[in-house]
């Protein structure tokens, strides 16, 4: 079954104003499934298990039977299966979610095998749990009916915010606490296309591990090239230097002659134009 990260089909959501809108409504009862598919990162979860706190969290990464297990024992409750990618890799969690997702009340859920009783419980059971699933990418696209009928009883959504909506909801968030790595990340968003909260914590790691953290930052958006240009401009010893001491020395670390050097910085400027959050100091020269 092909796997799209990003599905076009899906109604496209940018904000975190608009995605805890309809986690609020599926926590608040009124969505039967929802369907939250966007890259890693973005806090998708937290957002969801704030909104929904009565939920039963399950993981797909644990297998079918697993997950038709925790249903049966938390029938009735909401359930938000994160991660689930993992249910779709094998007939019987696609089964299971069709079951699961049911739009009408009460759905009967049922496993296959004798399984279920080795454990305690019913090869079937009916619930009136609501469901939202969350994935970074999708199993869909021409695969298996399973997939297409649960798609057709949910409400769908791809969530894929901009770097400056994961910067803000991240302080809005309040966990992170290193301001340093936080600013650095924020002067430089201009730079990226995308960007993961998990990028925060792994310079956060490498700051303290000594390592030149904001080299690592910058090289996951910029060219080794423009990444050049810009330590120039954070290292204190060169910040003030003129252009054309700072182009000899971009020279001299890259082998690469005075013509490149203006060019990348020319490059950087237009990414940098008109950036609400970053870019606001100087290249110079």
């Amino acid at each position: 079954m092909s796997r799209s990260r990003k599905p076009a089909h899906f109604e496209k959501l940018t904000t975190y104003e608009e995605l805890r809108f309809y986690a609020h409504g599926f926590g608040q009862g009124v969505y039967n499934c929802i369907i939250i598919v966007g890259p890693p990162g973005r806090l998708k979860s937290s957002i969801v298990e704030a909104e929904a706190a009565d939920a039963v969290v399950v993981s797909g990464h644990t297998s079918p039977f697993e997950v038709f297990c925790q249903a049966q024992e938390n029938a009735n409750r909401p359930l938000v299966i994160d991660d689930a990618d993992g249910m779709y890799r094998e007939p019987a969690g696609q089964r299971l979610l069709k079951n699961l997702t049911n739009p009408r009340n009460p759905k009967t859920v049922f496993w296959t095998t004798e399984a279920p009783t080795g454990r305690g419980l019913q090869k079937s059971f009916q619930t009136t749990s609501r469901v939202c699933i969350i994935d970074n990418a999708w199993a869909g696209g021409g695969g298996s009916e399973h997939v297409a009928a649960l798609e057709d009883r949910s409400r769908a959504f791809l969530f894929d915010p901009p770097p400056r909506e994961v910067h803000v909801e991240l302080d809005r968030q309040g966990w992170f606490a290193d301001d340093e790595v936080y600013q650095f990340v924020g002067e430089n968003l201009c730079f990226m296309k995308d960007l993961s909260a998990r990028l925060y914590v792994k310079a956060e790691e490498a700051k303290k591990a000594g390592e030149d953290w904001k080299g690592y930052v910058l090289k996951q958006f910029v060219s080794p090239d423009e990444m050049q240009v810009l330590l120039l401009e954070y290292d204190p010893a060169w910040r003030d230097k003129t252009p054309g001491e700072k182009q000899q020395e971009f020279s001299r670390r890259t082998g690469l002659g005075r013509g490149t050097y203006y060019n990348r910085k020319r490059d950087l400027r237009l990414r940098m134009a008109g950036h609400a959050v970053g870019g606001r100091w100087d290249l110079g020269g």
